[in-house]
Parts: C-alpha cells; structure tokens; sequence
C-alpha cells in the first residue's frame, strides 16, 4: 500500500539506528536488498525486520524454532479471549465480551490491557468467582479505575487485583506469571506463564513501533512453547507501517488539508483510550517541526483525564508528553484543534454550522501492530508452535507457511 505523499512538516529521527534508517525508507518500509545493507552496517534483525515490504525477502528467512512442549498446554479461543490449561489449572485470558462463563471458578484471571474488548466481563466474573486471583499490570488498573465509579462490580474487583510491574515475576500456585511491556496502550502487557521449565506467551494487542508516545514492545528473548500472537490491526497489507512519520501520514495530511483551507476549529471525535494518545503525539510532533503553527491542541473530558496517567508515566521518557497539555473546557475554544470522546460529538453538532469549524469524523488512527510487525514477531520469537488468534490476515498465514513456521488457527469454541 503506497502512503499519500506527506505534505505536513514531522522531524527526522535523532541521530542513531533510526537516523540511519530513516535514509532508506520509501512508503514507510524500506526493500529486502536494503535490509541486507543495514545488517551489514550492524543493525540487528530485529531492529530491521519490521521495515521489511517484500515478501521475497521474508520467505528467505528462518523462523527461531523451539523444542515441542513435554506437556500438555490446551488451549480455546473466542475472540481476545483464552482459555488455558495446564497442570489442572485453568487459566482465562481477557475475559471479553464473546468469552463464554466458565463452568467452573478459574485458577486465574489475567488481564493484558485495559480496552473493553479485552475486559467486558471480568467485573461479572470476579463477582461470579469471588476466589478466583486476578492479576494485571499496575497501569492497568488505574485505567480501569477511570471506569469504576459508577461501576460497583468493577470496583470491587480492582480492589482485589493483583498488581504486577513490568518484569515482575508472581508465584500462583504451580506456575510463574510475568508481564512485558507490549506498547499499543498505556499498561498493556505480553504475559508470560511458566510451568515447570516451560514457557508461554500472549502477546494481547501489542505494537513495534511507538505508539501515543509509548515505546514500542521488544520481542521476548528465551523458548517458548507456545506463542499466541494477536492479529488484530491490519489494515491493508503492510499498513499500518513500523515507521511512524508514515503511520501518521493520513491523520495528518487530513489535519493539514483542513488548516489549508481556513479551518480555525478542527473537532476530532476518537477513542479516549488509546486513540486520543496517538492523535495527540502526532501533532504535537508535527507542531514541533513547523505544521499548524497557530492552533492549540487542546484535549478534553476523558481524552484529558486518561492523557494525565499517559503524562504522568512517561514525561520523562517521551517527547509528546514532556510538557503539560492544553484542556477544552465548555463551551469550546472557537479556534483550536481539540481531541474529544467520540461519544460527545453529538452535544456538539451545532458547531457544524460554524463556518470555520471542520469535524474530522473517524479520523486514520492505527495503535496495533501492522503485517511487518506481525511477521517479525512471528518469525523472530522462539517457540515451538505460533497461534494466531484475535484477528486473521491470509496474507500473514501464508507467508509464514512459506517460510516454515508451524502455525495454528484456533476455531471459535461454542
């Protein structure tokens, strides 16, 4: 998929890998001829690999490969949900809204990240199965706490949440539970679960690249039995592309055409949760490169209240939140590019009659990994079987068949 021709301003990566990539990029992923350059020029694979558009150099290479398991991991799919069994344990995995209730109380509930596909019914079954441990990351739940006040059940499950730092390794029983940084979404994790000298992984909604500011997630070192690797995201082949400036493109050049035109209100409705965020560091970035000078970003009602946490968490780390933000209040700010729930747009719709005010209704903004992501993952990580669940990409199964890697798609279980 070839990217629209950017025309708004964005900085060049500081110098570094990025710098020295930045040089070979075309539409956002550079050919597999380049690739070989930059390894030449000492940039590991897996730095390189998800720039990677061509599909002939993806099936030269070799997928890591992991012994088979001793024992006996039994899995089921439904949607972002999992089942997991292991040692007589029984294991669920973002309880979502196509999650069916286990007929009996879990071992654990383990939750990646805080988005409502992911965590429908874990309110109703922590209040179902009031033994049952659950476990997420620290930030997790204090998105999901954004959420609790009016929610009685979801109250009280945070309360007896076990809360995990990255890296962190928690004994339940007989197995171990660690979490990664998956990028994607503030707090979203990669869980690892060991038993015995066994290791599996799930990726939940996970992204290369950064995304809203996050870093982007590395892919795990060691072997692992299996891998469940979310397919979610993709859009149209290789899009959303690693690189970032391309990633924005359509987002920005929307933006900038708008601006072009003598808008003095840009009303953008999305996702607070996710969405907002990359939104957000997109023009901020732009702005620090000269696009759109004379409009403020404001952010406004939950945008606001979930940008705070990503603030507060990475104003040490990340360019787009280094300094405080501008936030909407009503009646809104007649000149200004303001980032709003989706939800809210509706109290909003006299302002379509302003002349100068321009809704971007659902703007292009991507926060999974795109097919370059996905591959590298896919054949970087090592394991001895991949299942591919929460979304499907024909283009990503073959390719991996290609190239060797044993790979599984789970049927959705009544």
């Amino acid at each position: 998929m070839h990217n629209p021709t950017p025309y708004f301003p964005y900085p060049r990566p500081p110098n570094g890998p990025l710098r020295q990539l930045d040089c070979y990029l075309q539409d956002g992923g550079i050919t597999g001829s380049d690739a070989e350059n930059l390894r030449q020029e000492g940039l590991p694979w897996s730095f390189i690999a998800p720039y990677v558009h061509d599909l002939e150099w993806w099936r030269q290479q070799k997928p890591a490969q992991a012994p088979q398991p001793a024992k006996n991991w039994r899995a089921q799919t439904w949607g972002a949900a999992i089942c997991l069994e292991v040692n007589g344990l029984s294991i669920w995995i973002d309880p979502g809204p196509l999650a069916p209730t286990p007929k009996a109380a879990p071992d654990l509930i383990l939750v990646t990240h805080a988005h409502h596909d992911h965590t429908a019914r874990l309110p109703a079954w922590s209040a179902l199965f009031p033994d049952t441990r659950i476990l997420m990351s620290t930030q997790t739940a204090d998105l999901l706490a954004n959420h609790a006040e009016h929610n009685y059940l979801l109250q009280a499950c945070l309360q007896r949440t076990i809360l995990l730092d990255f890296g962190e390794v928690r004994k339940i029983q007989d197995v171990e539970v660690c979490m990664l940084p998956a990028g994607h979404l503030l707090g979203a994790s990669m869980i690892e679960i060991k038993a015995g000298q066994e290791r599996v992984l799930i990726t939940g909604d996970f992204a290369l690249r950064e995304v809203g500011g996050l870093k982007g997630a590395d892919i795990p070192g060691g072997e692992y039995s299996l891998v469940f690797m979310a397919s979610s995201g993709g859009v149209s082949d290789w899009f959303p592309p690693v690189d970032v400036r391309a990633a924005r493109t359509q987002f920005l050049n929307a933006v900038a055409e708008a601006y072009s035109c003598g808008a003095q209100q840009i009303i953008v409705p999305i996702q607070s949760l996710g969405q907002a965020q990359e939104a957000y560091a997109a023009l901020v970035m732009t702005q620090r490169a000269g696009g759109v000078p004379n409009l403020v970003v404001y952010l406004k009602d939950s945008v606001a209240t979930i940008s705070d946490q990503y603030r507060r968490a990475l104003n040490t780390t990340s360019d787009p939140w280094r300094l405080p933000f501008a936030e909407a209040h009503d009646p809104l700010p007649a000149k200004g590019i303001i980032i709003m729930p989706e939800g809210n747009i509706d109290s909003i719709s006299s302002l379509n009659k302003k002349p100068k005010s321009v809704h971007l209704s659902k703007p292009a903004i991507y926060t999974h990994a795109g097919l370059g992501e996905q591959l590298a993952f896919a054949v970087g990580v090592c394991c001895a079987d991949l299942v591919i669940y929460h979304g499907y990409n024909t283009l990503l199964e073959r390719t991996l068949l290609d190239l060797g890697r044993k790979i599984i798609i789970p049927r959705m279980e009544n």
